[in-house]
């Protein structure tokens, strides 16, 4: 905003010129060497009065700081989708582990009528053995579950620029938040990437309009006012004031056609800016759609997840209650735990991915 004020100066100035004898000045001092002492302690303005230029260029240096903000915001968006892929990771590894310490729980009581029903000679060993490599490979799962949770950790911990972050383990929640499938076209202009390209296209419109101003006259109007004397106890003396006014303007008459040529660069920049903003726009939709689609489609999956899993709960029960009884095997038990235990993982795996898809939904938005 500085273009639209004056430019302001203030420049003493202490001078001596020695004068040569053979200098071609038509003086009565002609032949002898005369010097000259002056000091200046002038004031001087300066004002374009180009003012359309001026507010040109003021739209410049603000599209130039929207152009940044909208950068800024991209990597902040950018920063903040890493961020909450990290905690997913971390949360999707705590509710396995949740699944996990819950049926090692159930194996070991399993373990336990295993054993007495072993000794009691009502099972072989090979039921016992069975369940044992079942716990034991629960442990298996659960350590690299651990693994994935460190690395989540570790991650979120060089994100946030923090080498101690609390990240309590949590069950899994009651209820996923529900998906935003609303105002689309507006969160597409919203998107930092395609706000960028509307910046520069109106920046390359902003360089096209400063270029054909610059054919157009240029007034001006400049002033100086100070002291100025040959010895300094006279300078501040009334006798010592002068000043100057002037006004003139600028004509431009030509310049070997490179202004022309420079405003059709610019206008084709401008064309080219057009064309990646479409493309931009059509990615950006094309992208929210895929996003939204990945989020109810994950949805589905959760939905079919709990009706599969209500099933297999009631598999287990019934094949235990079956075993107890000596009317099965207990391959049918484990068969029953195993299937159990593996929708269960599933189901918490895709909670994680339901959320991930969530997050990109809500990145593809623009951060909306």
């Amino acid at each position: 905003s500085g273009y639209y004020i004056p430019n302001l100066s203030l420049d003493p100035l202490v001078q001596q010129q020695s004068l040569a004898p053979n200098r071609p000045l038509p003086i009565n001092a002609l032949g002898t060497r005369f010097t000259l002492n002056s000091i200046n302690l002038p004031l001087s303005a300066n004002y374009d009065l180009n003012f359309w230029l001026k507010k040109t260029q003021v739209q410049q240096a603000t599209n130039t700081i929207w152009q940044q903000s909208t950068q800024l915001t991209q990597t902040q968006l950018d920063l903040s989708a890493q961020v909450v892929q990290a905690v997913i990771s971390a949360r999707t590894a705590d509710w396995t582990l949740a699944v996990l310490e819950r049926n090692t729980r159930l194996l070991d009581s399993v373990q336990r009528i295993v054993e007495a029903r072993f000794k009691a000679g009502l099972t072989n060993e090979l039921a016992l053995n069975l369940n044992r490599t079942q716990l034991e490979t629960l442990d298996i799962d659960k350590e690299n579950a651990l693994r994935q949770r460190e690395a989540a950790i570790a991650q979120l911990e060089g994100l946030v620029g923090g080498s101690a972050v609390v990240l309590s383990a949590n069950q899994a929640p009651a209820s996923l938040p529900i998906v935003d499938t609303t105002a689309m076209a507006a969160a597409v202009q919203d998107r930092p990437d395609v706000r960028l390209f509307q910046y520069q296209i109106e920046a390359g419109e902003l360089t096209y309009k400063q270029l054909n101003q610059s054919r157009l006259p240029r007034p001006f109007v400049a002033a100086a006012t100070g002291q100025i004397a040959q010895q300094a106890d006279k300078l501040l003396s009334n006798n010592s004031f002068t000043y100057t006014l002037a006004a003139g303007i600028s004509l431009p008459i030509w310049d070997w056609r490179n202004n022309r040529y420079h405003a059709r660069a610019a206008r084709e920049e401008i064309v080219a800016r057009q064309a990646l903003l479409f493309q931009q726009v059509s990615f950006a939709s094309s992208s929210i759609k895929s996003a939204e689609a990945n989020v109810l489609r994950s949805g589905k999956q959760i939905a079919a997840a709990d009706k599969t899993l209500k099933t297999a709960q009631r598999t287990v029960q019934l094949s235990t209650e079956l075993f107890t009884r000596g009317l099965t095997t207990f391959l049918d038990v484990l068969a029953a735990q195993q299937s159990l235990i593996g929708l269960q993982s599933r189901k918490a795996a895709l909670q994680g991915q339901y959320l991930q898809s969530l997050a990109d939904y809500w990145v593809a938005r623009g951060g909306k």
